[in-house]
């Protein structure tokens, strides 16, 4: 074994030796952010009760959605009709109404 060849193996044992310690680091990281999300749902329903999170939770998804219908509506009223405008206006306001029931529940539930 000559020099190049030992020079070419401590490099490789310092690579993977670097992608373990990364790995553990990455790890760590998500059970930390992890533990801190369940930690703020924890006080978010803590402060405001379980019907309150729920409803301030669906609130907020609903908004979003009917700012986004709104928008969607006036953009696309011209070009495609005002049927075809309205439909999507709706589609998008059930569809973030359905995520925020969804989020609703995932909050509340998962705090016990």
């Amino acid at each position: 074994m000559d020099y190049m060849e030992r020079m070419r193996i401590q490099y490789e044992e310092r690579l993977r030796a670097k992608a373990r310690d990364d790995y553990a680091d990455d790890q760590e990281r998500a059970r930390r952010n992890h533990l801190a999300s369940i930690e703020e749902r924890e006080h978010y329903v803590a402060t405001h009760g379980r019907d309150g999170a729920f409803r301030r939770t669906l609130r907020k998804w609903s908004i979003a959605g009917a700012a986004l219908a709104i928008l969607g509506f006036a953009g696309s009223i011209g070009e495609s009709g005002f049927s075809k405008a309205l439909e999507s206006a709706i589609y998008v306001f059930v569809f973030f109404g359905v995520i925020g029931i969804w989020r609703a529940f995932s909050i509340v539930n998962s705090v016990r």
